[in-house]
């Protein structure tokens, strides 16, 4: 009895033994099984997103501001910590977003400034064009400083420029495009590339890219370089971008709108599924215009100190803002168009007609002491309420030939400001219809409009 029973406890712990080797190796199978060869060639191709996506995306920045030039230029601590998250569902090419939060922390010199989105425009829609990604809202402008809020390196709108369109097998590498370089890094455009993206593991679930190299371009004018060192990952099975990590090496120098600067910085966005909110319902979406047009790029701006507001051509960029001075240039392809400079004035006499033969006297005198001309005069009460004088003249300066529109507006309650245009005359294409655009949008604010007025801070 006893060596029958040695003989069962031996046969029933070696069919265990088998049994766990079984499961062992059938468990060791299974998770090879879904491993991919290093010759296999595989897919990375998205999916369009048609469900709720939920993206959370925080960036962390360190270096220096480089303002002025030459022995005088000054280096400026800057530290900035930022922080996105939103629900997104595609339509079409463009994504819809209610974004839950955006905001920003941005220290430069030891004095923070604190960035929050506009709670009026938290609806946002982010649409590939061409070399960048365009941010706008659907419920009205946003404002200079929502859209640099918003407006991200490796936006997950432009991250499926880094897909290839064909077929890959681990340890093959491929080159990023200019233009989704460009897009990629916010930057206006791209003269050399050397950025490239190479698949670095695969299984049925999800593959890992590598992302690494150097790009030199343009910024406002500004050249710029900037070295890329991150990955991202691929939800294979979902047909979309996970995760994504990278460091940034950036670099720029001083230019004619903005200052230079040297940054390190981090980021990171993490995409999961999400239940869409009401606001992105298929009936929400059904009457939002979320089409790429001028009044939807356009951006607002007020302030309370000039106690004006206005919406502009997002070419327009302010260089300088002072409670009796705003000075923009607008920028295009990284060129300098034009110059706008606004200022208050006095509020007028009760003789209108003195006030307005005062001004034209005041331009004409001040193009005739710069060897130009008067060329055209006209006077009309505008759409917005306002009484509009409008000069134009031209000049010359270092040889080059100038355009000057003088505008002096006045509000019926006797309020006025004066807003002058400078361009190069061969600007006129670029600049079109930019000064009658802007002026035709012009508002004397009340104190009452807080609203809109805390929509732009004032300068300290």
């Amino acid at each position: 009895m006893k060596l029958d029973a040695a003989k069962g406890i031996l046969v029933t712990s070696i069919c265990n033994f088998r049994l766990a080797i079984m499961l062992v190796l059938g468990y060791g199978l299974a998770s090879f099984s879904s491993a991919v060869t290093a010759d296999e060639a595989i897919s990375l191709q998205l999916d369009a997103d048609t469900e709720g996506l939920r993206v959370s995306t925080t960036l962390k920045a360190d270096g220096h501001l480089h303002v002025g030039e030459g022995e005088q230029q000054k280096q400026l601590p800057i530290r900035v910590a930022g922080n996105l998250e939103f629900v997104q569902v595609r339509k079409g090419n463009a994504a819809v977003r209610k974004y839950e939060q955006a905001e920003a922390d941005i220290s430069v010199n030891s004095k923070t400034n604190k960035k929050r989105l506009s709670t009026t425009r938290q609806l946002i829609v982010a649409q590939p064009a061409g070399d960048e990604v365009e941010i706008f809202s659907p419920l009205g402008p946003i404002t200079r400083g929502d859209l640099e809020l918003l407006s991200t390196q490796f936006d997950v709108a432009a991250l499926g420029e880094l897909v290839p369109q064909e077929p890959v097998a681990v340890g093959d590498a491929w080159p990023v495009g200019e233009a989704a370089a460009a897009m990629l890094l916010g930057l206006d455009s791209v003269e050399q590339s050397e950025l490239t993206c190479k698949l670095t593991r695969a299984t049925a679930e999800e593959a890992a890219l590598e992302l690494v190299g150097k790009v030199e371009g343009n910024a406002l004018g500004a050249a710029t370089k900037v070295a890329v060192d991150g990955g991202l990952t691929i939800d294979r099975r979902a047909g979309r971008i996970s995760q994504i990590d990278v460091q940034i090496n950036e670099t720029r120098e001083v230019g004619h709108f903005a200052p230079g600067f040297a940054i390190e910085a981090s980021i990171r966005t993490t995409v999961t599924p999400a239940e869409l909110p009401a606001e992105l319902s298929t009936e929400s979406l059904q009457n939002l215009a979320i089409a790429r047009t001028p009044s939807n790029l356009a951006l607002d701006f007020a302030s309370s100190s000039l106690r004006l507001g206005f919406i502009h051509d997002r070419r327009w960029r302010t260089t300088m803002h002072r409670h009796d001075l705003l000075v923009m240039r607008m920028v295009g392809g990284g060129q300098f168009i034009a110059q706008c400079n606004i200022s208050p004035l006095p509020s007028a006499g009760e003789d209108e007609a003195v006030e307005l033969a005062k001004f034209r006297a005041q331009v004409e005198q001040t193009i005739a002491e710069q060897g130009g001309q008067v060329e055209e005069t006209s006077k009309a009460d505008a759409e917005n309420g306002l009484s509009v004088l409008r000069i134009a003249a031209s000049g010359k300066a270092n040889g080059v030939l100038l355009t000057y529109i003088y505008y002096l507006l006045t509000q019926t309650d006797g309020r006025r400001a004066a807003i002058v245009f400078t361009l190069a005359s061969a600007q006129q294409e670029q600049f079109a219809t930019a000064d009658h655009d802007l002026i035709g949008s012009i508002q004397f604010l009340q104190r009452t409009d807080t609203a809109r007025l805390q929509s732009e801070p004032d300068p300290k």
